[in-house]
């Protein structure tokens, strides 16, 4: 094992708001002292790496579809890079980063690492032969959770020996939040007794935030105070058409929007009920948040959700393909507030699973293997 820090360059496409990002700003931000984190983004740099930036991270912006950078430019400006900072590993985020990361293995090097941060979602023979045979040009293969294991495993046909899991974890302090629930719900102007549900999240469709909106539809008459709070950046067509969609139905007293935040701790707070309706998950950031604000949650049992979640334990979890499960057990959760109170009471032992030092002691494991074989 090497003595001085390993220069690690996070290598991605897009570094703007999500889970996958999430796991960047986390391993930039809190890495140990073994690590020195680098980062590069090839296309859209948005409000995570200007945070990264700013705490001092050196980062990088190719931006090659704005200033029209072919391959060939990308990837020499990319040799440059690595070697300017003494890149001892590439760890790639996405499928774009990975092509990019095989690539330059190739011409500098240097071991490369790739983290699937979820499924694939729908089967192509284009995407499975490009895993495929991007696989044979990476060290290692890093799955979030056991079901994305799998999926690389039975659908995209890489080698199982060439993959480890290591979950996705977070700081957990900020999310012992100071602020009484009162009070968190003041800030957003809610009445005390309101019930509030809520996520944290993305506006694409895997995330199926229609699924919310319609269950919201159909309890406002069944909960008498009932607010839904989504925390997701608004910028997409998706997100501007369910939007439209709230307030053409006349939901907007019941549903807020409210954008990107940077405090997430203090909205979770103010959430009695969490909530994750994604069609597919690998291990939900905003998921282990909630749980380590110790909030009992309501999610889809798809994906490495059920890692997080053991059923009547410490939330539910939902059948996507029955028709109003969603909506049954967040009613069931208000109608019991003992069982609010249980949930709650057995997240921290939950969330101390998930933590950051955890996750970055796996990825450290990792990137020592694949130097002392480089």
């Amino acid at each position: 094992m090497t003595t001085s820090k390993l220069r690690i360059l996070h290598l991605v496409n897009n570094f703007g708001v999500g889970g996958l990002e999430s796991v960047i700003r986390q391993m930039a931000l809190n890495s140990s002292g073994c690590v020195q984190p680098y980062v590069c983004v090839l296309t859209m740099a948005g409000h995570f790496a200007q945070g990264v930036a700013a705490a001092g991270v050196a980062l990088h912006h190719v931006d090659r579809a704005k200033k029209q950078k072919g391959m060939r430019v990308t990837l020499r400006e990319l040799v440059d890079l690595i070697q300017d900072w003494n890149i001892d590993v590439i760890h790639c985020h996405d499928m774009s980063s990975w092509f990019y990361g095989a690539i330059l293995k190739k011409m500098v090097g240097k071991p490369t690492v790739v983290t699937k941060h979820g499924n694939m979602e729908k089967w192509h023979w284009k995407t499975v032969l490009t895993s495929k045979i991007l696989s044979l040009f990476t060290d290692r293969i890093v799955a979030v959770s056991p079901e994305v294991k799998a999926d690389l495993v039975k659908r995209q046909f890489v080698n199982d020996k060439n993959i480890d899991v290591i979950y996705n974890g977070i700081d957990l302090t900020p999310f012992d939040c100071p602020i009484s629930k009162q009070e968190a719900k003041a800030r957003l102007g809610i009445p005390e007794n309101t019930f509030v549900t809520g996520t944290v999240t993305r506006f694409y469709p895997v995330k199926n935030i229609e699924l919310q909106v319609e269950a919201i539809a159909n309890l406002k008459d069944r909960i008498q105070d009932l607010r839904h709070l989504i925390v997701a950046p608004l910028a997409t067509d998706y997100g501007r058409e369910i939007a439209e969609n709230i307030k053409q139905r006349g939901l907007d007293k019941y549903i807020c929007l409210l954008g990107y935040r940077e405090d997430i701790p203090q909205l979770l707070q103010a959430m009695d009920l969490f909530v994750l309706t994604s069609i597919s998950e690998g291990t939900s950031m905003a998921l282990i948040e909630a749980i380590a604000a110790h909030l009992p949650v309501v999610v889809s049992n798809v994906g490495g959700n059920p890692n997080l979640v053991n059923e009547d334990v410490n939330g539910f979890l939902f059948d996507l393909d029955k028709k109003n499960d969603f909506e049954e057990k967040v009613f069931n959760l208000y109608q019991d507030a003992e069982k609010l109170k249980i949930f709650s009471s057995k997240q921290k032992d939950v969330a101390v699973l998930f933590s950051g030092e955890g996750m970055m002691r796996g990825y450290l494991e990792v990137y020592n293997s694949i130097c002392r074989v480089g």
